[in-house]
């Protein structure tokens, strides 16, 4: 990717375009669930990045450029945890992220079924304690659904 395409996502994320229709570029049903993003977002981008399998170059210079401040890494974060991307998950630098959002994405994860991306979370930032009521409802009601 050259400098120019690095400007035209960073300008999407500014400014309030319309989203292309990705699917209607493939022969082949396309899948994301970033497809349901109102906007374009680092999450968006990052899907297309693992879901389509981008040259490793490519994908660590965009990560480098455009996962930079707690919140965009969080909503990529949020993005793995829908996922199950597991492996990218634990790629990242999670030093920057607050307990409160690692319960969010705990949250998440078990109501889209990444339970490998729960487990990890549960396991290496949360306590005993953050597990309450609710929290424990959403995932018997998960694993009650989940195939």
């Amino acid at each position: 990717m050259k400098q120019r395409d690095y400007d035209l996502i960073r300008l999407s994320f500014e400014k309030q375009v319309s989203k292309l229709k990705i699917s209607d570029f493939y022969k082949t049903p396309v899948t994301l669930k970033s497809l349901n993003y109102r906007q374009y977002n680092q999450a968006f981008y990052e899907e297309i990045l693992i879901d389509f399998t981008v040259e490793q170059r490519v994908a660590q210079n965009y990560r480098e450029r455009f996962l930079i401040s707690p919140q965009d890494i969080y909503l990529v974060l949020s993005m793995y945890s829908k996922n199950d991307y597991v492996n990218y998950f634990l790629r990242l630098d999670l030093s920057e992220i607050s307990h409160k959002q690692y319960i969010e994405l705990f949250i998440i994860a078990i109501k889209n079924d990444a339970f490998k991306v729960a487990l990890h979370i549960y396991l290496r930032f949360l306590n005993n304690t953050d597990m309450d009521s609710n929290m424990m409802e959403i995932f018997i009601h998960t694993l009650k659904d989940s195939l």
